[in-house]
């Protein structure tokens, strides 16, 4: 019995760091959601960004940039970020040829800290959408189970766009608008958070329905999610597989 003692306590000693610094981090992911405003759009067109609030391109989004050109995505416009004067970050959209893929190149700063991260977004026409990103720092944990998101860390625009087109094989994707893409994925966004406000996840904060805000369950569910997701990818990477047509978090 002694010994069963010993080893629970030896357990105890070893286990208990850990716990604690998931608690302190969970808490903290849980403080800043409840308490951040979030924007359901928070692009702002670079003729209407604020003076100095968007930087030039770096090293990072001019190769990207170049590469999307190469494999004959047009660029769609020059974006900002709305959501305060910490963020500084420039967002350059591109629409793939087949008109599948609305690509995103951000470059900039929050909070003075370098930031920069490819998105690509497909959607389907079952209303969901399928999400492939370069960074862990740009994933999007969506509680409402709308968006297919996968990491594919590290990886350089023609390998990042093989990836998701690979994610997207056995899906049924609709097309972007030739005209309007932006209008689309915009329309996805607010339909997302209309639904994440009706499960309790989170309230609207005006009238127009355009700035929002975690509530504590939603903020706490959040939290949870995204400290066990960082903590498996660590240790096991997103596989890149075929997403399914009912797109699973």
């Amino acid at each position: 019995m002694e010994t069963l003692h010993f080893a629970g306590i030896a357990i105890f000693v070893v286990l208990a760091p850990f716990v604690v610094i998931a608690l302190v981090f969970v808490g903290l992911i849980t403080l800043t959601a409840a308490v951040e405003k979030r924007l359901v759009w928070p692009y702002v067109p670079e003729a209407s960004a604020a003076a100095g609030s968007m930087p030039g391109l770096n090293a990072y989004a001019q190769v990207a940039g170049s590469a999307a050109t190469e494999m004959g995505f047009v660029w769609i416009g020059a974006f900002g970020d709305g959501k305060g004067k910490l963020y500084k970050l420039r967002y350059n959209f591109f629409l793939s040829p087949e008109r599948d893929i609305v690509a995103l190149v951000g470059n900039g700063t929050m909070a003075s800290v370098p930031s920069q991260s490819t998105w690509l977004y497909s959607l389907l026409e079952d209303g969901r959408a399928v999400a492939t990103v370069d960074s862990q720092s740009a994933v999007e944990t969506d509680l409402t189970g709308l968006t297919n998101s996968a990491l594919a860390a590290g990886v350089g625009f023609y390998a990042l766009v093989m990836a998701h087109r690979r994610r997207t094989a056995a899906c049924a994707v609709r097309p972007f608008s030739p005209t309007d893409p932006l209008g689309e994925l915009r329309a996805f966004r607010q339909s997302r958070t209309e639904r994440l406000c009706a499960l309790g996840e989170a309230s609207f904060l005006d009238a127009g329905r355009a700035a929002w805000r975690y509530t504590g369950k939603g903020a706490a569910r959040l939290a949870v999610r995204q400290y066990f997701m960082g903590l498996r990818r660590s240790f096991l990477p997103d596989k890149i597989r075929p997403a399914e047509n009912s797109a699973r978090r």
